[in-house]
């Protein structure tokens, strides 16, 4: 078993800060990453999802119940970009309305 040097030597003690240091911003880009890519692709699905039910091709009681779950999935991604960044964000798309309440 290895011993933890970082207790008896001060530089170990400050490289193991680092290195901590180091892989919670590989954490936290990978969180950005995943939360940018899942959002491209909610957009994708919720413009499909509009001109689907303009066309007639979804009904309209369907195309709701999906934008729902798209909505709630878009509602954790800004919720874990805003733990991550420390910022408010809307967690809307362009046009859609908030909701108050």
């Amino acid at each position: 078993m290895a011993k933890d040097l970082s207790r008896s030597c001060p530089i170990c003690e400050g490289l193991q800060e680092y290195k901590d240091f180091a892989e919670t911003r590989n954490v936290r880009e990978l969180l950005v990453g995943l939360t940018h890519e899942i959002g491209n692709n909610l957009q994708a699905i919720r413009s499909e999802l509009d001109l689907l039910t303009l066309s007639g091709a979804l009904p309209e009681q369907s195309s709701k119940t999906v934008i729902r779950g798209v909505q709630q999935i878009r509602k954790l991604t800004v919720a874990i970009d805003v733990r991550r960044s420390g910022s408010r964000a809307s967690g809307s798309y362009p046009g859609e309305r908030a909701r108050v309440g």
